[in-house]
């Protein structure tokens, strides 16, 4: 767990308010003293002396208890010797006036290039907000728009080089423009990219049926066997691989560099193992995309980066180049990425929108026979069709890109949202609906899908803003419930839609209200009380009670949103990757976060809600 220091002990002694105790991690190098400006009570943060200002940032983000980015904070060295709070507090606001704040590629053992002085606050933290703390929030920082991602491309050295671990780990974390969103590490997550164009979609489901139930043509299965034999072949080397895999395949340009040009004009060239390239000759200048990139190790730990790796810094000088500008103007540039290292084989889907986004459609597929469950095929017949099935998911969803990039136009400007969802357009008995995305909400969280949207009725005319929202589970019935009492945002649309992956697509009324930590007023309290008791009364709980689920209105009463957990008593669970890191060490610890009794993919109990109704209030639910 996180300590503070006491002014006449260096040692840590007791919890700072503000931080929550982190993972556990790897070897520590050194022990810095943080304080935040406003408090002037210190805290020990272990870190790599190796790492960067970045990677410091990253590790303050995640263990604040409040909702705060890493491009939100910044850092000072202060060195200044550790007194009582009220002094340093003072001493550490005069210090920071003068100095300017660190840069995140400047490295810890630079600062400290003799070590760290002892019974000393190192390093000040300056929280310094880009947008009001309104919920729901719009999710526009500097560093997310398209610009600061295309400088910051530019600063990079090619694709290959780009790729290599130690290069890739300094680029991959939030307070990097040009960072690929692809949970590599974990917290850099997005928003779904099979929102954005449903090719992805498309694949996920063709992926998903069980073979035994597919009939595959000859010419499939032909090729499929020998793409197998090839995969499965050992090669002298990384070329010897390359040419036997794609005399296995067609279509593909093999081995060819491609040139391009940087946000800074200059002029650079690389050369991908294999790519599809399609005209896009309704464009301007007759401009083409790269809808496949394709990359090649002859095996496992040979080469100096993970192919996937490579065709996701091939897609981001593509998508950031001189040349696709009016492609990345029209449209997310959807793309697919294919690894291969030995016989293994996977496949990525990549789109930039506010940021660079690349997601796994698959695990790495084994191109040999594997082990059979006693059926009546063989290992390696269900392995062909396995095969099979993946070229064949890959022909069709190449052949949907090539027709959407042949046909793609340039953008007309209608005020919108710049990346919206595919999805804009849904029925409601006789009424059918058009949505207009106007931009993207986020509630502390980068991977939300949420949106405010302008919604027109194409039969009478008539418009209304509403929030949009794709979820994997949602709890209609209790949104409906709560919506008819006034306690939450009438609910407009609510389905699974296939061209989205089969995740819900929410449409609701778009409600202004105001995120506050806790819910103290005497108004807003009895107006709580009564939500989550219509909820009990009808036998289902909400489970996320928590206050960014909390909208104040400004007549002081409340309403709730973000029902995906919501479900009746004892049958709703918690998901998963439920939070659990409020305790130390490696047991989970849910004091402050939830009921004691919450466990991940445990049953929500209305004992739960009671709860964290007191924890948000303070106030019992039972009166």
């Amino acid at each position: 767990m996180e300590k503070v220091m006491d002014k006449d002990d260096p040692r840590p002694t007791k919890t700072m308010k503000r931080q929550r105790s982190p993972s556990p991690r790897p070897a520590k190098d050194m022990t810095l003293y943080c304080c935040y400006t406003d408090e002037g009570r210190p805290f020990s943060v272990d870190i790599p002396a190796s790492d960067s200002i970045g990677g410091l940032k990253n590790k303050i983000s995640m263990d604040c208890s409040e909702t705060v980015q890493p491009y939100e904070l910044d850092l000072f060295n202060i060195c200044l010797p550790n007194e009582s709070q009220s002094v340093l507090v003072q001493k550490v606001k005069n210090k920071v006036k003068g100095l300017q704040p660190f840069t995140a590629t400047t490295k810890i053992n630079q600062i400290f290039p003799d070590g760290l002085p002892e019974r000393t606050v190192h390093i000040a933290i300056q929280i310094v907000r880009l947008q009001p703390q309104n919920f729901p929030t719009t999710i526009a920082p500097p560093e997310g728009s398209r610009q600061y991602i295309l400088e910051a491309a530019a600063e990079r050295e090619n694709p290959s080089t780009d790729a290599k671990l130690e290069n890739f780990r300094d680029v991959q974390n939030n307070d990097q423009p040009d960072a690929l969103y692809n949970h590599r590490p974990l917290e850099l997550t997005a928003p779904p990219i099979t929102i954005y164009h449903p090719v992805f979609s498309e694949f996920i489901c063709s992926m998903s049926v069980p073979t035994e139930g597919l009939e595959f043509t000859h010419e499939e299965l032909d090729t499929a066997v020998s793409l197998i034999i090839a995969g499965c072949h050992i090669y002298e080397n990384e070329s010897a691989r390359r040419q036997g895999i794609y005399a296995a395949l067609e279509g593909f340009v093999v081995n060819s560099p491609i040139d391009y040009h940087d946000e800074k004009n200059i002029r650079r060239s690389f050369t991908p193992d294999a790519f599809l390239r399609v005209s896009c000759s309704e464009m301007p200048g007759n401009v083409g995309a790269y809808s496949v990139i394709h990359e090649v190790e002859n095996e496992i730990g040979e080469g100096a980066s993970d192919p996937i790796t490579q065709a996701e810094c091939d897609y981001k000088a593509l998508v950031t180049s001189k040349e696709y500008a009016s492609i990345r103007d029209a449209c997310c540039c959807p793309a697919f990425l294919i690894g291969i290292a030995g016989p293994n084989l996977t496949v990525s889907g990549a789109v930039f929108t506010d940021r660079l986004i690349s997601q796994r459609l698959t695990d790495y597929i084994y191109l040999g026979p594997l082990p059979t469950d006693g059926s009546q095929s063989s290992p390696l017949d269900k392995r062909v069709r396995k095969v099979a099935q993946l070229l064949r998911a890959m022909k069709k969803t190449t052949a949907e890109l090539k027709a959407f990039y042949s046909k793609l136009t340039p953008r007309l400007e209608d005020g919108g949202y710049h990346f919206p969802p595919h999805f804009n357009k849904y029925s409601v008995g006789q009424d059918n609906f058009q949505i207009k995305y106007l931009e993207r909400l986020n509630g502390g969280s980068l991977g939300k899908a949420v949106y405010k949207a302008e919604e027109k009725n194409i039969t009478s005319g008539a418009t209304r803003e509403v929030a949009v929202k794709f979820a994997y589970s949602y709890g209609k019935k209790g949104h409906e419930l709560l919506a008819s009492g006034g306690f939450a945002p009438s609910l407009r649309y609510c389905n699974r839609v296939e061209s989205v992956a089969g995740m819900f697509v929410v449409v609701m009324d778009w409600v202004t209200g105001e995120h506050v930590p806790k819910v103290k007023d005497v108004g807003m309290i009895q107006s709580l009380r009564e939500a989550v008791e219509l909820l009990q009364k009808h036998g289902l709980v909400f489970g996320d009670l928590r206050a960014p689920n909390v909208l104040v209105k400004p007549e002081k009463t409340i309403m709730l949103v973000d029902f995906d957990w919501c479900g009746p008593a004892g049958a709703a669970r918690y998901p998963s990757d439920l939070n659990m890191n409020s305790g130390s060490g490696s047991s989970p610890d849910t004091s402050g976060l939830w009921h004691p009794d919450a466990k991940r993919r445990g049953p929500i109990t209305m004992e739960h809600d009671a709860c964290m109704f007191h924890m948000l209030t303070g106030n019992r639910l039972s009166q």
